[in-house]
C-alpha cells in the first residue's frame, strides 16, 4: 500500500523506520509545508506541501498516510486540513515489529506505536495517538484521540488518558487514574 508521511521532523524519522519494516506499506514521499520539494529525510523525498496533496494523490496514486508531527494539537489541525482538502484520504496506523501488543487491543487510525512498547489486554488506543519507545500500558487502559505518552512511560491498569493530553518521558501513572483532556503531565512525574 502506497502512503505519504506528513511532516519531516524528528518524529518522522522514527515513523520512516517503523514503516520501512512493514512490508505492506510503501512510503512514496513526505508532505511538508516548511521544506523544499526534493529535500530528503532518511532517504525519503519531500514531494510537496499540504496544498499539493490532492493533485499529488491523484498523480502518484496514493490515498493514505500518517501524520508524523509530535505535537497533539498540531496533529489534530493537520488531520482536519487534510480531510478538508482530500475528503477520501485515509490514515493508517503503524506498529513497530518489536512492540508487544495484545490481540484484544484496539488501535485507531493514524496511531503510531514505537519499538519496545508493551500494550496489554483490552486496551483502547484512539486515533492519531503516539505511544513512544519503551512505554508500557497495562490492561483495560485507554488513550483518547490525539493523545500521547513519552518514552519510558508506564501506565497502570485501567488508566484513562483524555483527548489531546500528554504524559511526559519517564512518568508513571498508578492503576485506576483518570487524566482529563488537554492535560500535560511533566516528564519524570
Amino acid at each position: 500500500m502506497d502512503i505519504v508521511l506528513i511532516g519531516s521532523g524528528g518524529h518522522a524519522k522514527v515513523v520512516i523506520d517503523i514503516v520501512e519494516t512493514e512490508e505492506a506499506l510503501n512510503i512514496v514521499g513526505l508532505i511538508d509545508n516548511r521544506e523544499t520539494v526534493g529535500t530528503e529525510l532518511n532517504g525519503v523525498p519531500v514531494i510537496g506541501n499540504d496544498q499539493d496533496i490532492k493533485s499529488l494523490s491523484q498523480r502518484m496514486k496514493f490515498s493514505r498516510g500518517i501524520i508524523c508531527v509530535y505535537d497533539n494539537y498540531l496533529r489534530q489541525r493537520i488531520r482536519n486540513r487534510i480531510n478538508s482538502l482530500v475528503p477520501n484520504f485515509e490514515f493508517v496506523a503503524a506498529v513497530h515489529p518489536n512492540a508487544c501488543v495484545a490481540s484484544s487491543v484496539q488501535i485507531g487510525v493514524g496511531t503510531v506505536i514505537m519499538g519496545g512498547v508493551t500494550v496489554n489486554s483490552n486496551c483502547q488506543i484512539g486515533e492519531h495517538c503516539i505511544v513512544n519507545t519503551n512505554s508500557s500500558i497495562d490492561h483495560d487502559s485507554s488513550l483518547s484521540d490525539f493523545s500521547g505518552i513519552g518514552p519510558g512511560v508506564n501506565l497502570g491498569g485501567t488508566v484513562s488518558i483524555g483527548q489531546l493530553s500528554y504524559v511526559g518521558i519517564g512518568s508513571a501513572v498508578s492503576h485506576n487514574v483518570v487524566i482529563g483532556s488537554n492535560t500535560v503531565i511533566g516528564g519524570m512525574s
